[in-house]
C-alpha cells in the first residue's frame, strides 16, 4: 500500500504545473468504438452501445447495447470489439439489462436485468462465459417488491456487490452475495455506526468491492436531510476488519470503484458550489490522507472520478458543466501523478495522433488493474457508444510489448528522430537531449516501479 499511495498522493499537487503538458509513455497507443447489436436492422440503432467495467487484465468490457429484437437495452460484453448479448438464465428470454463488471479474466460479469418470469422487476446476475450459465442472485428475504442489482465483482469472481430491496417498503438496502454458498448477506449497518432499524436513509447500495474481495465501499442517501455519505464495510467473514462511515469534511460524497486491497476509492465530494468533483479516497488506517481532490478542466463545473487502478497511479472519470441541474459538455478524464489531469480525447488526438472515427469521448467509466486499459462513454454522429483505449504508462517499455529489452531502444529513436509528439518523454513540450536521458533513465532501470 505504502508504493500505491505515494504514487497517488500530490497528483493533484503537480496539476496546475502539468495540465495540457502530457507525458507520453510508450507507442502505440489503440482506440477501439465499442459497436452495439450488429443484427438490428437500421445501422443507426448499431452504436446505442454503453462501457460501465472492464476486467482487471483488459481483455473483457461489460455495458449494454440496444436490441431491435427485444426493443431495450440488453447486457452485453466485448472481447476486442466482438459483441456478445449475455443470455438469461433457462426458460427466460434476455430483456432489458446492464453488466457492469467483470473478473479478473473476464470469465465472471455481474449486472442487472429484468426477466420475463421474474415478476417483471430487476434481478442481480453473475454470468460465467466458460459454461456460458447467467446465474440470478435473488434478494433479500420479506419483500414486497423483488428486485436486486449486482455493481461490482471480486477479482476471482467469488463475490459480488450490490443492493437488494429490504422488509423496508420502497427502501435498498448494500448487500454483498458469496455465490460458490449461495449466500446473501446484508451490510453490517450497525457496524458502521447507522441505526439498524434502517431509518435512517432512505437507499444505500455498495458500488465497490476490492479486487481481494474483503472490503465493500457505498453510498447512503439521508431520508431526513438532503445529503449522502460514503460507508466502507470489511466483511470478518472474508477477513476483513473495520467498519466505518467514511469520515470527511464535506457536505456530501459518493462512491466509485476502489483498488485491488480497498486502500484507495475513486469518487467525487460536494466540495463547492452546486456541483460534486472528483476525488480520491485514500486509507488514513493504513497511512493514506484521506481526501484528496482532483483538478478538473478550466470550463467544467464538476466532475466524478469512477475508478482507479491497482496501484493506485492512474484514476478515471468525467468533468462537465451543468445546465439546469443536468450535466453538459461532459469530457473523459484521466489522472496519472506524472503530469495530472489529462483529457483523454485531447490526449489520443494530439498526441498519440490516433483517429477517432468521429466519437466524442464523454465519459470514463472504469480501468484495468495495470493501469492501461479504460472503458467509458461517449457518442458518433449523436448516437451513444462505447469505447476502449489502450493508453500505456511505462516509458521504459516504450513499444507496449510487455518487456524492456533492446526493441525500446529502436522505437525510441525512431519515434525521436522523427519527431513524433510521443518521443516527448520528459514532457517538457520540446523532443530533444532531454528525452534521450529520460528514456535510458527509465529504461536502465528496467521498469516502472
Amino acid at each position: 500500500m505504502g508504493r500505491a499511495m505515494k504514487r497517488v498522493v500530490g497528483m493533484a499537487a503537480g496539476s496546475a504545473a502539468l495540465a495540457g503538458a502530457y507525458t507520453v509513455m510508450a507507442e502505440p497507443s489503440t482506440f477501439t468504438p465499442l459497436e452495439g447489436v450488429p443484427t438490428n436492422p437500421y445501422y443507426f440503432y448499431r452504436g446505442y452501445s454503453q462501457a460501465f467495467g472492464v476486467s482487471g487484465d483488459g481483455s473483457v468490457v461489460a455495458g449494454r447495447a440496444y436490441s431491435s429484437q427485444y426493443d431495450a437495452y440488453v447486457s452485453v460484453y466485448w472481447i476486442g470489439n466482438e459483441l456478445n448479448i449475455i443470455p438469461p438464465f433457462p426458460g427466460n428470454v434476455p430483456a432489458e439489462g446492464q453488466a457492469n463488471a467483470a473478473s479478473e479474466d473476464g470469465r465472471y460479469i455481474v449486472g442487472g436485468a429484468r426477466w420475463s418470469t421474474r415478476f417483471d422487476r430487476r434481478e442481480a446476475y453473475r454470468h460465467d462465459r466458460v459454461s456460458g450459465l447467467t446465474r440470478p442472485l435473488g434478494d433479500l428475504p420479506g419483500n414486497e417488491i423483488f428486485e436486486s442489482y449486482a455493481a461490482d465483482v471480486s477479482r476471482d469472481g467469488r463475490r459480488v456487490a450490490g443492493y437488494s430491496s429490504s422488509s423496508r417498503i420502497r427502501f435498498y438496502d448494500p448487500v454483498v452475495w458469496d455465490v460458490p454458498t449461495n449466500s446473501l448477506q446484508p451490510v453490517n449497518t450497525t457496524a458502521l455506526g447507522l441505526p439498524g432499524s434502517f431509518s435512517f436513509y432512505t437507499y444505500a447500495h455498495t458500488s465497490a468491492i476490492s479486487g481481494d474481495g474483503r472490503r465493500v465501499f457505498g453510498s447512503f442517501d439521508s431520508q431526513s436531510a438532503n445529503f449522502r455519505d460514503i460507508f466502507s464495510w470489511a466483511d470478518p467473514a472474508s477477513g476483513g476488519a473495520g467498519n466505518m462511515v467514511v469520515p470527511s469534511t464535506y457536505a456530501g460524497n459518493s462512491s466509485g470503484r476502489t483498488n485491488g486491497d480497498g486502500g484507495i476509492l475513486a469518487g467525487a465530494v460536494y466540495a463547492a458550489g452546486p456541483n460534486f468533483v472528483p476525488a480520491v479516497w485514500i486509507d488514513p488506517l493504513t497511512g493514506g490522507t484521506g481526501f484528496e481532490l482532483l483538478p478538473i478542466p478550466g470550463d467544467a463545473t464538476g466532475g466524478y472520478a469512477s475508478a482507479v487502478s491497482d496501484d493506485g497511479r492512474t484514476v478515471v472519470g468525467r468533468s462537465f458543466t451543468t445546465f439546469f441541474g443536468s450535466e453538459n459538455n461532459r469530457k473523459a478524464l484521466m489522472w496519472r501523478p506524472e503530469f495530472g489531469l489529462m483529457v483523454i480525447q485531447d490526449f489520443l488526438q494530439n498526441y498519440w495522433q490516433v483517429d477517432l472515427g468521429g466519437m466524442v469521448l464523454e465519459n470514463a467509466t472504469d480501468v484495468s488493474d495495470d493501469g492501461q486499459t479504460i472503458v467509458g462513454e461517449g457518442y458518433r454522429f449523436g448516437i451513444p457508444l462505447a469505447w476502449k483505449a489502450f493508453i500505456p504508462n511505462c516509458p521504459a517499455d516504450f513499444n507496449a510489448d510487455g518487456g524492456v529489452d533492446g526493441g525500446d531502444i529502436e522505437a525510441f529513436f525512431n519515434a525521436w528522430e522523427n519527431g513524433r509528439p510521443f518521443a516527448d518523454v520528459n514532457f517538457d513540450g520540446g523532443i530533444d537531449g532531454g528525452d534521450v536521458e529520460s528514456f535510458f533513465a527509465a529504461w536502465e532501470s528496467g521498469g516502472c516501479q
